[in-house]
């Protein structure tokens, strides 16, 4: 019954479609009309991938919630023969102490249209800002959780360069990388800006061998690369990842651990405000009415801006390995 009646919508979609065409083509006006409509408003960027969730273990913290994490030292790894009398070698240990994480309060611009304009307006703006809102909360995530893989690489000096006459990311760098965290984890992901990722495109076409390669073969698990999208953070515009940067993650190791935690704090405290909208619960996209000051004129218009609270932490920095053309 349900496929029935989504067939019957889906016909009437086709229906309403035809129409539609029909009445251009009729239409006085109908090189206006199509103009007009092949001109729609439209996103022309690719939303940036999952990255977050491959590299770092998501949760999501209830109201009030307090959120912890663990970043115990590691121990050295040693034995020793028991000679003929009996010496025991002894060391004291003390539990880690926890922490408890670090919350970013992450709001929009309030953007706003009068009420006239959006009567008359050719498409829904303040949607289209709404979904717009959401890709640079996007944005403004992946960048943070970036910054820390970078920070914790820097750390521990595992920062990789082109060698001596290369111009380009090549396999044995790759591998390179690989040995440099393989100890820590079995589960890999490379996550590349635009410039590496066009290298790795042509890695098989510039290493000219008989037997091709690829990134599995040296034992990345997971590859996501990134375009060279920005976002504004505080009035400075900020590039998610650099064209010419590599970011080698292990995000499996011996206890089947990710090296970071990222959490985002549930909005359901304030699922009863007037004109407020909750995606998936955590962000909420609030109106503004349809009266409004702007600065201190009062204007007859309709706004929104986005709210979100998130933690991202870096537990484990010794997993993580940088590549960089500089």
């Amino acid at each position: 019954m349900f496929k029935f009646q989504g067939g019957i919508k889906k016909m009437e979609k086709i229906t309403m479609a035809k129409e539609d065409v029909q009445k251009i083509g009729r239409a006085s006006n109908r090189e206006e009309l199509i103009a007009r409509t092949l001109g729609d408003v439209y996103d022309i960027e690719i939303p940036i991938p999952e990255v977050i969730e491959a590299v770092f273990r998501t949760e999501r913290a209830d109201v009030g919630e307090h959120v912890y994490y663990m970043s115990p030292e590691n121990p050295e790894k040693a034995v020793f023969k028991l000679t003929s009398d009996c010496t025991v070698t002894q060391e004291k240990v003390s539990p880690s102490t926890r922490t408890e994480v670090s919350w970013t309060d992450l709001i929009s611009k309030e953007y706003y249209a009068c009420i006239h304009d959006l009567l008359k307006g050719d498409h829904d703006v303040l949607s289209f800002m709404a979904k717009a809102i959401q890709e640079a909360m996007d944005r403004e995530e992946i960048y943070g959780v970036l910054q820390l893989i970078d920070a914790g690489a820097v750390a521990n000096a595992n920062v990789y360069t082109l060698d001596s006459g290369k111009t380009k990311f090549d396999y044995p760098k790759l591998v390179e990388m690989v040995r440099s965290v393989a100890k820590y984890g079995k589960s890999l992901v490379l996550v590349t800006g635009a410039n590496v990722t066009t290298d790795i495109v042509l890695m098989n076409y510039d290493a000219d061998k008989n037997q091709a390669i690829s990134l599995a073969s040296a034992g990345i698990s997971q590859h996501i690369p990134i375009e060279e999208l920005t976002v504004d953070v505080d009035g400075g515009t900020k590039t998610v990842i650099s064209a010419d940067v590599a970011y080698l993650v292990a995000v499996s190791d011996s206890a089947q651990n990710k090296p970071g935690v990222f959490v985002r704090r549930k909005l359901t405290g304030i699922a009863d405000v007037e004109d407020t909208e909750l995606i998936n619960k955590e962000r909420a996209v609030i109106s503004t009415g349809n009266m409004m000051n702007a600065g201190a004129v009062r204007k007859f218009s309709k706004g929104l801006a986005g709210f979100e609270e998130y933690s991202s932490t870096l537990v484990n920095s010794y997993v993580v390995a940088k590549f960089t053309r500089a």
